[in-house]
């Protein structure tokens, strides 16, 4: 049944299916950005908005490649379309690990939130928490509106951790 099929006819087949799997993943993974951009503030938006629209760069090359226009290019060199859809994926993969390993739902997100919130509430008072005091508060917080980690109610420490260290979480600057 194979033998019957043109090697052109079935690398090309091969292509165009790899393309379209490519391109549900670029349209999931853009999807995914908008979502985490409604769903979040400030930095963090602005970070899930330029994500989405490369995505979306990603998905128009994808379909113009589809329609055709991208053939003249990939006919002079057809042994790196492959490397370059993977450098791609991988692109895109290692973006969704960096920029949004914390869905919006996530209560780093929220302990983020929250600790913007406390952050201004000490600016408007002309005080300045500690980040280890930040994060008990936010702890209480989160504890107050029902919102647990993976294994219960969530320490200080554990939000000081994983959600406000480490270039996580920055205090806004305020104009003295």
């Amino acid at each position: 049944m194979c033998d019957d099929i043109p090697p052109d006819e079935a690398a090309e087949f091969s292509r165009a299916f790899n393309l379209y799997v490519t391109l549900d993943e670029a349209k999931a993974t853009a999807a995914r950005f908008r979502a985490a951009a409604d769903a979040t503030t400030g930095l963090e938006c602005e970070a899930n908005m330029r994500l989405a629209e490369a995505a979306e760069a990603e998905i128009a090359r994808i379909e113009a490649e589809l329609r055709g226009e991208g053939h003249q290019n990939e006919a002079a060199a057809p042994e790196r379309a492959p490397a370059k859809e993977q450098r791609t994926a991988a692109a895109r993969a290692q973006e969704a690990d960096g920029a949004l390993c914390d869905a919006p739902g996530d209560w780093r997100v929220q302990a983020r939130a929250i600790a913007d919130e406390l952050d201004a509430i000490d600016a408007n008072a002309k005080s300045f928490s500690s980040v280890r005091d930040i994060a008990e508060r936010v702890a209480r917080r989160l504890r107050e509106r029902g919102i647990n980690g993976p294994r219960g109610p969530l320490s200080g420490g554990t939000i000081l951790r994983e959600a406000l260290q480490g270039g996580r979480w920055k205090r806004k600057e305020r104009i003295r």
